[in-house]
């Protein structure tokens, strides 16, 4: 009992030595570093400019994150960085028994923050083109840095000047085609007139327009042929092409009138560079081949599938245990239509509402003997069947298997007659 007593004094004692050295010590951090180095201990970040405070506030949060500051102080604890402190007893001054040991554990440490100017160089540089690319393309960010006993602490100051809102939105597209598509869904197009620039809005522009025409039929649209050209100049202000000092006049009165600088943004879908390139063809379905019973990394060439030759597809199965028009009612495609997206997630998700299959696989694989057609192959593997002790009306009741044999039955069926049940 008494030896136990001594051991919890021991600890207890152990435990005060160690918080008192924590308060004593934490501060002499730096002692530790090198002759050339410095401790970063913070940062922070100004934000003036023509805009509200709530959107300062989101320019501040933005600009901290991780990703554009690159440089973060060490974590503190009760306003000590005490896990640089247990860092530097354990390397620096080798600590080492059965405590240090326990509290030197790597959870508990953390490697000093050392100062790099480069890294500061680079932030402000990441800094301004985040600006740009939220539309305030006269940001200006610069940065001080303040020492004291060999902590350097920083201070970014932020000039975001006022933000560009989009004016007019013209297309420039050579191919009738797909000038036609894009302008059938201007409605929902991300760019605007009235609405703030953002870089970040152009680029979900380029995708959206990529799957719209991919949709369309261009199975091998390239997003890359989308460009956007940003006009800041108001070219209606250069009214005397003889005198420019009355257009710099011009444009800066006019400017002082507007509560928002305006630009114009010019979209353009390219044709490709190269002649042979198809990524500007229309792709059109030929022939459908359904696996309805094929085993995961199944051979599609087994000559032991028995082929039947449906409306617009052909079956190419083991076995005839689903009925004929489950299929048909859930395969969106059809020899002759144009590739298109949706028909491909909407036959992947009705097929899977069957709750029948484990796992489907969509394939579309180009013709090699006709110009930009693509055959389908769509390989199913079932859910493994279970037997059943119970009531034959469980199996009868399915709409999509041929059969009552309660061996035949599976986990899917139970399910949806359940639903059926509570239906009716």
């Amino acid at each position: 009992m008494q030896k136990t007593f001594n051991s919890a004094y021991h600890l207890f004692t152990s435990c005060l030595l160690i918080c008192a050295c924590l308060f004593i010590s934490a501060c002499s951090n730096t002692k530790y570093l090198q002759k050339d180095q410095q401790l970063f201990v913070g940062s922070e970040v100004k934000i003036n400019g023509d805009i509200t405070s709530a959107e300062k506030q989101d320019i501040k949060s933005a600009l901290s994150s991780k990703s554009l500051m690159m440089q973060q102080p060490n974590t503190k604890f009760l306003g000590m960085r005490t896990r640089v402190w247990l860092y530097n007893q354990k390397y620096n001054e080798k600590k080492s028994n059965w405590f240090w040991n326990l509290v030197l554990a790597p959870r508990n440490l953390e490697e000093p923050a050392i100062y790099d100017s480069s890294k500061t160089r680079e932030a402000t540089d990441r800094m301004a083109t985040y600006l740009h690319n939220q539309g305030f393309f006269y940001a200006q960010v610069s940065s001080e840095e303040e020492v004291k006993n060999r902590k350097v602490t920083l201070k970014y100051n932020v000039n975001t000047g006022r933000n560009f809102v989009i004016d007019k939105v013209t297309f420039v597209i050579p191919d009738t085609a797909v000038r036609e598509v894009v302008l059938q869904n201007q409605a929902l197009s991300l760019v605007k007139k009235n609405t703030v620039y953002k870089g970040e809005t152009l680029n979900a522009e380029r995708e959206r327009l990529t799957r719209v025409l991919r949709n369309a039929g261009y199975y091998k649209f390239q997003r890359d042929l989308i460009e956007f050209e940003v006009d800041t100049l108001n070219k209606s202000l250069f009214k005397n092409a003889l005198n420019p000092f009355e257009n710099l006049t011009g444009i800066f009165n006019s400017s002082r009138g507007q509560n928002k600088l305006t630009l114009d943004v010019e979209v353009r879908v390219n044709k490709p560079l190269d002649s042979n390139s198809t990524a500007d063809k229309l792709y059109f379905i030929d022939s459908i081949y359904v696996y309805p019973d094929l085993p995961l990394n199944g051979n599609l060439n087994d000559t032991a599938l028995k082929e039947t030759q449906r409306r617009s597809f052909t079956v190419r199965s083991y076995s005839d245990n689903l009925r004929p028009g489950v299929l048909a009612r859930s395969i969106l495609l059809r020899p002759g239509n144009k590739y298109s997206i949706d028909n491909y997630n909407g036959t992947i998700n009705k097929l899977y509402d069957l709750n029948l299959f484990q796992f489907i696989t969509l394939q579309y694989r180009e013709r090699q003997d006709s110009l930009h057609k693509l055959d389908v192959y769509l390989q199913m593997t079932q859910k493994k069947k279970q037997e059943l002790g119970v009531n034959a009306d469980v199996t009868t009741s399915s709409d999509y298997f041929v059969g009552s044999s309660l061996s035949r039955s599976t986990t899917a069926i139970i399910t949806l007659t359940v639903q059926r049940m509570s239906c009716r």
